[in-house]
């Protein structure tokens, strides 16, 4: 479930500089109806797999659908001086929903957008003692948001883009004990972000 990791911060740093030194007359404008689009986040410290698909419907409409996938496992040698337990805690998250863009009017290779994301996610968590599962913890996830931002072409087929906005979400957790307690628990979320800044690749 990890099979995209984003670039180093070397990395997307210098793909940032020789994007700068491309000449002006090289730059192409916004995407056309019909192209279609992959997007990954860029400068993020999350390992977590994000891959966004999309199409342009109109020269204005991008439609498309955003996955959130991670897996992540801890586990203690008992072997060790440290640990002297056997104990493991598996972790897995997946999320995904649609999203739809606006563009604006383009000003020379920058084009404005307005976005919007609905977003419905799976997580567990179960932790394990020995051979025995002690504790497990489902969560429901429901979000939906609300953003503006910029999109820069500085070829025709590739993008950077980020975006801010309003953001709710819900999360509704249910946690079962070994002894049979069991814990319902319901979130609720509203506010500000940011998004990591994001490269797409356009192609028919």
């Amino acid at each position: 479930m990890r099979g995209l990791v984003p670039p180093s911060r070397p990395a997307s740093v210098l793909l940032l500089v020789l994007l700068a030194l491309v000449p002006a007359s090289l730059r192409a404008q916004g995407p056309d109806r019909g192209d279609w689009s992959i997007g990954i986040p860029l400068f993020t410290e999350d390992v977590g797999t994000v891959l966004n698909l999309g199409r342009m419907f109109t020269d204005r409409l991008h439609i498309g659908i955003e996955l959130d996938l991670r897996a992540a496992e801890i586990e203690e040698d008992p072997n060790q001086p440290s640990a002297g337990i056997d104990a493991k805690v598996e972790n897995r998250d997946f999320a995904f929903g649609p999203v739809v863009k606006w563009y604006g009017s383009e000003v020379g290779p920058v084009v404005p957008f307005l976005r919007f994301r609905g977003l419905w996610g799976k997580a567990s968590q179960q932790f394990t003692l020995g051979d025995e599962v002690v504790q497990e913890d489902n969560t429901d996830l429901w979000a939906a948001s609300l953003g503006i931002g910029a999109e820069w072409f500085p070829l025709r087929a590739l993008s950077l883009s980020g975006y801010t906005g309003f953001q709710m979400s819900r999360e509704s957790r249910d946690r079962a004990e070994i002894d049979g307690d069991q814990v319902e628990r319901t979130t609720q979320n509203a506010g500000t972000f940011r998004s990591a800044l994001t490269v797409a690749f356009y192609f028919r």
